[in-house]
């Protein structure tokens, strides 16, 4: 009802494609579910694409752009991995 409008982005986008998107975004959630962050040893192409995004905000962030990210418990635990940069933090 405040006007908030919902864009659902695909974790197989395109780099350039996150970014046109990201440009086109005011604030970003990272939901709840059973979504695969770690493939074996490397981060899974959701938590790639949820890094490229979490990074694009902490630099607008930085840069004076308020964008806030809200996550909630899977994206909690993608954005712990992705801050301490260590795919064992959930071990």
């Amino acid at each position: 009802m405040a006007g908030a409008r919902v864009v659902p982005i695909r974790a197989d986008l395109p780099k350039e494609k996150r970014v046109e998107m990201f440009n086109s975004i005011n604030g970003f959630i990272i939901p709840g579910g059973d979504s695969l962050l770690i493939n074996g040893s490397d981060y899974s192409n959701y938590t790639i694409a949820g890094k490229h995004f979490i990074d694009m905000a902490i630099d607008a962030n930085d840069n004076g752009d308020y964008f806030p990210v809200y996550t909630v418990c899977n994206g909690i635990e993608m954005l712990g991995i992705v801050i301490s940069e260590d795919i064992t933090t959930l071990n």
